[in-house]
């Protein structure tokens, strides 16, 4: 295998092996560099597999996938087509219309549209929403477009990449209800609290009040449900290895 082709189409045929881990290790960043090479001469796969195939990082690691209903694919697909001739004319509605579906390749593509002025009128604001909405489905080089505007200083991208962060903050309420560690906290941590206060109090020969058992199973909650998390993610390193 050729490491560094020039050729589009293995250039293209590269970024599927490290997509696909056919032949060499996973590694989606080297994907998405080569489909971007070969995009560049004009491989119409390669551009399309550049834009719909948006990096998101699971606990499995990092993924690639699309996301919209078939119909949205096609359209994005036929629109990916129009660019490679630069006919923004005909490329731009499909976009919009795959969009709306909820397609992350195609809302990416429109924030491109919008940002560089191809096709429709230059606008960075409607350009943000659109990365945004592909970022949070986990776009990467969505996210990366709205870094690079952060830096460039735009609020917009600096707001976007705030919401964006907060569902990804590893001590947030989200993290707590999706992850199996966090849940079990939540239910077993107010149990424990609670029969602790109890016990203690009778011992006493004292009767707990209700806002004793309120606040112990709240703080219960949050306690075991962090303790949780920490502890599935050694339990999950230890898996791996």
């Amino acid at each position: 295998m050729d490491e560094n082709p020039t050729n589009a189409q293995e250039q293209y045929e590269l970024g599927e092996k490290y997509r696909k881990g056919d032949g060499v290790a996973v590694d989606l960043q080297k994907a998405q560099y080569w489909y971007s090479k070969a995009a560049e001469q004009g491989s119409a796969a390669a551009l399309f597999a550049k834009g719909m195939c948006g990096m998101e990082e699971s606990r499995e690691g990092l993924t690639c996938r699309g996301s919209g209903s078939e119909a949205s694919v096609k359209l994005a697909e036929d629109a990916w087509k129009y660019t490679i001739n630069k006919d923004w004319a005909k490329a731009v509605p499909l976009f919009k219309e795959a969009a709306r579906q909820g397609n992350m390749g195609a809302q990416y593509a429109l924030g491109e549209h919008y940002e560089d002025g191809k096709g429709v009128t230059q606008n960075r604001k409607i350009a943000i929403d659109w990365y945004k909405k592909a970022a949070k489905q986990g776009h990467a080089i969505a996210r990366e477009a709205l870094e690079s505007l952060a830096k460039q200083g735009y609020v917009d991208a600096r707001k976007a990449l705030r919401l964006l962060n907060q569902g990804k903050s590893p001590w947030g309420i989200k993290r707590l209800v999706d992850t199996w560690g966090g849940r079990i906290g939540l239910i077993l941590g107010p149990v424990l609290q609670v029969v602790g206060i109890i016990v203690e109090r009778l011992a006493g020969h004292e009767i707990p009040s209700i806002g004793e058992l309120v606040c112990a199973a709240v703080f219960g909650s949050f306690l075991f449900g962090f303790v949780g998390i920490i502890i599935e993610r050694i339990v999950r390193s230890i898996i791996k290895k």
